[in-house]
């Protein structure tokens, strides 16, 4: 969410940004609303001066028949203000759903364009790898070596289900402790948070209201709580409506989480494996800052890196490229995808995205810090993925295939299970 007096001040620029992105707001009606918001304000804080002072002169009259006209006029002013505070509760009402549609700020790096084709390609990182024969996909490695089911996975839970098995279980598992280890020592503080959250969590990250459909929900009585799609949702939501201080930042937090998401935008695209399903998990960066350009765009860089030596010590070859406007989701302001290379694709596929969005979050959720001055300031916020699995799995399975039908172990996951340098055949 966007200051409504900064929005006033930089019409143009909020103009340029909702014609570059492609949203539909009306941003007129969003102005007309504003105006209208205020004149109410303040003809409802007129009307509380008028019936204070009225109280005060109502003591000192003695005439009664000016104490009867004084009485008349406030029963008349009680009544508008209750009709205007009516009308001032629907008006505040649209002008609040307008204001959740404001996309953010847009980076001067960010390209133009609208489909995937008009993203920029930053660098290509790592050697793909070549094969004698052509390469197999994940679903028949995983299938062979028994450490993948997808029959059994959807008769268990649908379209999209799988079971990791043996050796593929754990090595999610490893994944999942090695990335949370690597962030560690790189100075996040690991949080095991709730993945059933209220509402305005969803709302304050910016999730809700364009990503209801994508979101699974959990109702218990009278009550709707929503499973989260990210662990960014309950990192952010953990400090809402605080003020912290300025020394505390940045807050450097990650999560290892479950995930799930309905994929009903998805319908009918990447089918096959494991590249779309509906529950997956992911360890999580979150990082809230100053409200300073230069250091949110610092910490930007830092995990983008966190993300790109994690694949390194890997193994696996990546590339980055810049989301163009039209990509970017609506609380975005800069946005980069690490791609994995995945074999039998031919092709990188994402398996990360890196966001700055500036106090877009923070101004949602009401989270504010205290500098020096005593100032109090909207922070700033971003995230990163470091590892998601089932989806890092395909690169993993694919690039390290072996002649043999064997897959190999990276060096740095070995500890993690059981000192084991590959993944054979039962």
């Amino acid at each position: 969410m966007l200051d409504i007096h900064w929005i006033r001040e930089h019409e143009s620029e909020v103009r340029d940004s909702i014609r570059r992105r492609g949203v539909k707001l009306d941003l007129d009606a969003l102005l007309a609303c504003d105006t209208e918001r205020r004149t109410l304000q303040q003809r409802l804080q007129q009307l509380q001066e008028e019936q204070h002072a009225h109280n005060r002169k109502l003591v000192q009259l003695k005439d009664p028949k000016e104490k009867a006209a004084l009485l008349e006029h406030a029963k008349r002013a009680s009544q508008e203000t209750k009709k205007l505070r009516a009308k001032l509760e629907d008006v505040e009402a649209r002008f609040e759903e307008l204001m959740l549609r404001v996309p953010n700020r847009i980076s001067d790096d960010t390209p133009d364009g609208v489909g995937a084709e008009c993203n920029q390609e930053i660098r290509r990182v790592g050697e793909i790898p070549t094969f004698d024969q052509k390469p197999q996909d994940h679903v028949a490695i995983g299938t062979r070596l028994g450490i993948l089911d997808l029959e059994r996975g959807v008769k268990l839970a649908g379209a999209r289900g799988y079971v990791l098995l043996r050796e593929g279980a754990q090595l999610e598992r490893a994944l999942m402790q090695y990335g949370l280890d690597f962030l560690r020592d790189r100075g996040f503080t690991e949080v095991n948070p709730p993945s059933i959250v209220n509402e305005e969590h969803f709302m304050g990250s910016g999730h809700f209201p364009d990503g209801r459909e994508e979101t699974f929900v959990v109702k218990d009585k009278d009550r709707e709580q929503y499973l989260i799609g990210t662990g960014e949702v309950p990192l952010m939501g953990l400090h809402r409506d605080e003020i912290l201080d300025e020394s505390a930042l940045p807050l450097r937090l990650t999560a290892c989480t479950p995930c799930f998401r309905t994929e009903v935008g998805s319908y009918g695209k990447d089918t096959h494996g494991l590249f779309r399903v509906r529950q997956f998990t992911k360890v999580e960066q979150v990082v809230i800052c100053r409200a300073d350009m230069q250091e949110s765009s610092k910490l930007f860089e830092e995990i983008l890196h966190n993300a790109t030596d994690f694949l390194e010590t890997l193994g696996l070859p990546y590339r980055i490229i810049q989301y163009c406007v039209g990509e970017l989701t609506l609380k975005t302001y800069r946005a980069m995808d690490i791609e994995t290379w995945m074999p039998s694709r031919n092709a990188y596929g994402e398996t990360h995205t890196c966001s700055e969005l500036l106090d877009f979050q923070t101004r949602r959720l009401r989270l504010r810090y205290q500098d020096r001055s005593k100032t109090k300031l909207f922070a700033f916020s971003l995230n990163n993925t470091l590892v998601a699995s089932p989806r890092i799995l395909i690169p993993f399975l694919e690039n390290f295939q072996q002649p043999d039908g064997s897959v190999t172990i990276p060096s740095v996951l070995r500890p993690y299970v059981g000192g084991e340098r590959t993944i054979s055949v039962s």
